[in-house]
Order: structure tokens, then C-alpha cells, then sequence
């Protein structure tokens, strides 16, 4: 089983104003490999609990999937709702053996899943995409030693923005069994709108550690941050965000 934790604290202005806000989300996923290849390995990836907390100068709440929905109302009921969708659900994910994703189903059998809406897309197929790619992204072409690097680059659609991402990583260290990775992660994001210019881009850093017999990522974590400014209809949009991210195995 794995812990995932991510935070994103995003400050956006609009004509002078300064609107914060911060959001967390939690899951406990489990990963079961159900067949493998020279090329690939095929995992079911199953949603056993999940949790989501935001908090702005308008709102702040936390719920999470032991949440009683009754008690709730508004967007925290709608929140619960969601979450609630995706656990105890399983969908597939067949691995390259680069560990990048060739393809991901089982989305359609999840209750009224909307991937338009920004809340469930938090669960949905872009989102864990974009989760197991940077996570599992990480393994190289050909053999290394400590001190040696290599890059993997991600294209993805996530609410909207068009994401391109470079990373280069390097072995640092062995011991018992576990191989030591840091990674530098340059990020540039753009609307998938054409009526809305601008990009926001940054670095994001971050460790792994992998499991050498297994080839099992042990723990991943990252932090940095990204910001610009996008143009819509003849308004200046400025943005930054701050995000921390941890994937960790579990017994």
C-alpha cells in the first residue's frame, strides 16, 4: 500500500486582489501487479481511503471518506460526495518498464465521474496520471553508478493547463539494497484556451528511494513552487504556487 500527501498553497491576483487559498489531499491506494512482460507490467490500482482539506479567506473545511455525508451540506457535502465516488473502486494501469504510463481504464465504471469538474479531476485519471509519472518516472534506460544522471520528460492536460515537465535525476547513493535519487523538475504550464496567453513555470525538487530487487519505489517527496502570469480578456492574472508532495510505501 502506498500514502500519497500533497499540498498546494496558491496565491492568485486579479486587478489588485489578492486571493489565497490552500488545499491538502490525502489517499491510502493499494497496487496489486496482475501481469507482466518484457515491455510491461499491468497493476489494478484500488482507492481505500481519501481525504481533502481547504481552507481560503472564504472557507475552510476538511472531510474525509469515514465522513457521515447526512451531517454535511454544501460544498463540503458535495467534497464528501466525491471522495466517497472513488473509494473502493479499482481501475488499471499498465506500466512501461521506464516505469512511465501507457495507459490507464476503469474511470467509467466510478459513479457520475465528471473529469470537467475541478474537484473529482483531483481523483480522476489526469490527476493520478500525473501522480504515478512523477512517481514511478524515475527508473533509467541503461545501467548507471552512483554519480551518473538521466532525464525523463511528461506532457499532460490537467484542469485546463497544458503541462510540460523535464526532469533530471541522479543515482547519489547505494546502501542495503536501496538506491538514493534526487531529481530537479523544470515545469512550464499553459491554457489550453487560446483566448488566454501567458505561462507559469518553475522548479520543483525532490528524493526517491527505490527497492533494487523489487524495483519498488520505497518514498518520493517534492517541493518547490511555480508562478507567472496568464492574460484573459484583457486581464492580468498573476499566480504562484507552492506544492509538497509525498508518496510513501506502507506495510
Amino acid at each position: 500500500m502506498y500514502q500519497t500527501v500533497n499540498e498546494m498553497q496558491i496565491r492568485q491576483t486579479l486587478m489588485g486582489m489578492e486571493m489565497p487559498s490552500n488545499m491538502k489531499s490525502e489517499m491510502l491506494i493499494e497496487m496489486t501487479a496482475t501481469e507482466k512482460n518484457n515491455d510491461e507490467i499491468r497493476v489494478d490500482f484500488s482507492y481505500l481511503s481519501s481525504a481533502v482539506q481547504v481552507s481560503s479567506p472564504i472557507i475552510n473545511f476538511r472531510v474525509d471518506s469515514d465522513t457521515d455525508i447526512e451531517t454535511l451540506s454544501g460544498m463540503e457535502k458535495e467534497m464528501a460526495q466525491i471522495i466517497n465516488s472513488f473509494v473502493g473502486k479499482t481501475v488499471n494501469i499498465i506500466f512501461r518498464t521506464d516505469g512511465s504510463i501507457k495507459s490507464i481504464s476503469g474511470f467509467d465504471a466510478i459513479r457520475d465521474f465528471n473529469p470537467a469538474n475541478p474537484a473529482m479531476a483531483m481523483f480522476g485519471e489526469d490527476a493520478i496520471r500525473q501522480l504515478f509519472e512523477q512517481s514511478f518516472s524515475v527508473y533509467p534506460d541503461k545501467e548507471v553508478r552512483v554519480g551518473d544522471s538521466w532525464s525523463r520528460n511528461m506532457e499532460l492536460v490537467m484542469q485546463g493547463m497544458n503541462t510540460n515537465s523535464e526532469s533530471t535525476l541522479t543515482l547519489t547513493s547505494i546502501a542495503d539494497n536501496v538506491a538514493s535519487l534526487d531529481m530537479v523538475i523544470t515545469m512550464v504550464m499553459t491554457s489550453t484556451e487560446a483566448e488566454i496567453d501567458g505561462n507559469i513555470s518553475g522548479e520543483i525538487k525532490g528524493k526517491a528511494k527505490l527497492d533494487i530487487p523489487t524495483g519498488m519505489i520505497i518514498s518520493f517527496n517534492q517541493e518547490g513552487s511555480v508562478g507567472g502570469t496568464l492574460q484573459a480578456r484583457g486581464m492580468e492574472i498573476g499566480m504562484e504556487m507552492i506544492v509538497k508532495g509525498t508518496f510513501t510505501l506502507v506495510q
